[in-house]
């Protein structure tokens, strides 16, 4: 018999002869979001045998299930019993909230180690009458944001992504990307015009956790949704998880992140950085010192680079490529690099920027192990992730080859955290860049001679890192700060910097990450890609640099070795953004980044972003496709003040409509509007 909880928004109910959630509707909208019915059992356990051979264990009855009413509050547990593992689920829903919680619990009485957790497992949703219209958010890095899933997840451009890729097993076609790194923030929102999912995990263990999103493939449009939790559960012990949430609403992915910040910001802090970064918005990206066995620029021209940069309005450099043999070989070999100078060399050159007023970061890697190091045979292998298997992750970069550290050990953590110490005391570093940190895979590691406390211990392990970091960083030098690649939410409440980069086209959606935490800085990469492709070269470094103007973002540049002979145009533009992110920066840095919360409507192609203060609102303004548009914001009276990137201050066109004002964008790539309340 289907049980069902249900109140006046939403309902939910399960099959106990499929063991599945068979249906989750809308009450508000009438909409049935299960339109195609899937076995899929409401859990998945991935098990370990005395071998190590990792195998799938799913419920095939039921033993119990029962549902309640205490109050406004329904409950639904049901029970099973599979292999002598004993589970119960326990949803809950409020008399008035468009939330379920659930919880898993499992006593673990069989032969086998438990090893993966998948759970809630949902399939067969489509939206309304049509999957075409869905938009999938998915946290994958600052954010995505995808039109029809259903059918897009199904082109190269995803299937041939290397990390975060669609993927197809036995049943279904998926993408599972881990948190946190790989994936940012622990939900995921799918929505069309009339309806909301949300699904998220409210976990303050902070595991390795896998993000799901499942699509059922060419001729069958729907997709699924799961969460991943890797927790080894060992025979006669126990575990019960943390809340996951269900919501079924009529909002757009808004809600998802203000339903997510107003957890997530109970676990962790705000960054607390030097007060001078406020007005670092701008950096100089310099990995020209060594690479692939070329020197480019050695330590005793970094005064004379720095001046160039000084010349564009740049105060922050950064370094990377410093290290032996240059970028991507011998890490973690951090030592000044022969064939570049010494080691005094390299201390002249960031003593003469910091005398300069200025800002010296140094990349350093902290993931990963060159293989071909003298000390990968002992230190390497001994430190490295180890799967389920004992396997080593392996990756390569170019012709290099590497494994993963595993950052749960005490002995890797000690390395980063010493070595970036040591270049901020020796070196005078105002800065540490901690490459890879917040943009590669997470993973489970099994080597129990680590000190980790579970396979799952991957993010915990750098938190260790970054909380112990700032702390010694901050004794040695009140205005030292860390940096990483990429983003995740337990990390960025660390650092002052997220490099969210700009990589191939695959609906990258920046405005997730800054939506959902205003306060987290996001730099973006605006320099001209590498192509023999002209107008591609061109057109994107504008689109780009639209993109990071229009969030606020710190630039990311490089005028001496990223742009070329025939590029005075772009080179000129990059200087007159570089002094457009100047004149917006008191803005920025005094107003709440909002989104597009609070403008009643835009039109044509542009991009618009609201940003609100106390008496004054900030509004920056993309036109890069040059169509042109309005937008519109309820307001009777106002006194405005309007820039352009190109032209300076401009009168404003605007047209009063009732109790709503009518802007219209500047012909300009970039303007902003700042709006005195009256």
């Amino acid at each position: 018999m289907i049980k069902t909880l249900e109140n006046s928004k939403m309902a939910v109910s399960f099959d106990p002869v499929t063991c599945s959630l068979i249906s989750l509707k809308n009450k508000l909208s009438g909409d049935e979001y299960i339109k195609i019915i899937k076995k899929t059992e409401v859990f998945a356990l991935s098990c370990l045998d005395g071998n190590n051979n990792l195998s799938v264990i799913k419920p095939s009855e039921v033993c119990r299930v029962n549902t309640a009413q205490n109050g406004s509050l329904s409950t639904m547990e049901i029970e099973f019993e599979v292999r002598d593992i004993k589970v119960k689920i326990t949803l809950a829903l409020e008399e008035d909230s468009d939330k379920v919680e659930s919880y898993i619990e499992i006593v673990n009485n069989g032969g086998l180690k438990i090893a993966e957790v998948l759970f809630p497992r949902i399939r067969g949703i489509y939206l309304g009458d049509t999957w075409k219209d869905d938009t999938i958010i998915l946290p994958h890095h600052a954010g995505e944001k995808t039109l029809n899933p259903a059918e897009e997840y199904l082109k190269p451009c995803f299937t041939g992504m290397w990390r975060a890729g669609v993927r197809k097993d036995e049943e279904i076609h998926y993408r599972e990307i881990n948190y946190c790194g790989l994936a940012s923030m622990m939900w995921i929102y799918y929505y069309d015009d009339k309806n909301g999912f949300y699904l998220s995990s409210y976990d303050d263990d902070f595991l390795v956790t896998g993000l799901r999103a499942e699509v059922g493939g060419t001729d069958d449009h729907y997709m699924g949704f799961a969460i991943r939790k890797y927790q080894t559960i060992n025979k006669g012990e126990k575990w019960r998880s943390k809340p996951y949430i269900i919501s079924v609403n009529s909002e757009d992915w808004h809600y998802g992140a203000k339903e997510y910040r107003g957890w997530i910001e109970k676990q962790i802090r705000m960054p607390e950085n030097p007060e001078y970064l406020d007005n670092e918005y701008v950096l100089m990206n310099m990995y020209h010192f060594r690479r692939e066995g070329i020197v480019y620029t050695k330590f005793s021209e970094i005064p004379s680079l720095y001046d160039t940069a000084k010349e564009f309005g740049i105060n922050h450099f950064f370094m990377a490529g410093w290290n032996r043999q240059g970028f991507d070989q011998s890490y973690p070999e951090y030592y000044p690099d022969l064939e570049l100078g010494t080691s005094m060399d390299l201390y002249n050159g960031c003593q003469y920027i910091n005398e300069q007023g200025g800002v010296p970061t140094f990349y350093i890697n902290a993931r990963i192990f060159d293989i071909n190091s003298d000390y990968h045979e002992t230190m390497g292998k001994r430190i490295a992730l180890k799967l389920h298997d004992g396997r080593m992750v392996k990756e390569q970069y170019g012709e290099y080859k590497f494994t993963v550290s595993c950052p749960g050990d005490a002995e890797w953590q000690k390395y980063i955290i010493d070595t970036a110490y040591w270049m901020a005391k020796s070196y005078g570093a105002k800065g540490i860049y901690l490459d890879q940190l917040g943009s590669a895979e997470p993973y489970p590691c099994y080597d129990q001679n680590h000190t980790h406390e579970d396979s799952g211990s991957f993010n915990r392990g750098y938190m260790t890192v970054l909380k112990e970091l700032n702390k010694k960083l901050s004794q040695l030098n009140k205005d030292c700060f860390l940096m990483i690649e990429n983003c995740g939410d337990i990390y960025s409440s660390q650092i002052w910097g997220n490099l969210t980069w700009n990589g191939e086209v695959r609906d990258e959606f920046f405005n997730l990450y800054k939506y959902t935490f205003p306060e987290f800085v996001q730099v973006n990469m605006v320099n001209p890609k590498t192509t023999e492709d002209v107008a591609y070269r061109t057109a994107q470094f504008y689109k780009d640099m639209e993109r990071a103007l229009v969030l606020g973002s710190v630039l990311w540049v490089n005028p001496v070795f990223k742009f070329h002979e025939g590029d005075e145009e772009l080179l000129d533009y990059l200087r007159k953004a570089i002094n457009f992110r100047k004149e917006m920066n008191p803005y920025i840095i005094s107003s709440k980044f909002v989104d597009t919360d609070g403008i009643s409507s835009i039109s044509g192609d542009i991009k618009v972003t609201r940003w609100i203060a106390s008496g004054s609102e900030l509004y920056i303004i993309g036109n890069n496709s040059g169509s042109g548009g309005y937008f519109e914001i309820p307001s009777k009276e106002c006194c405005m003040k309007m820039s352009t990137i190109t032209e300076g201050l401009i009168v404003p066109t605007y047209e009063k409509r009732g109790d709503t004002i009518r802007i219209t964008a500047p012909p300009d790539r970039v303007s902003y509007v700042i709006i005195h309340k009256s």
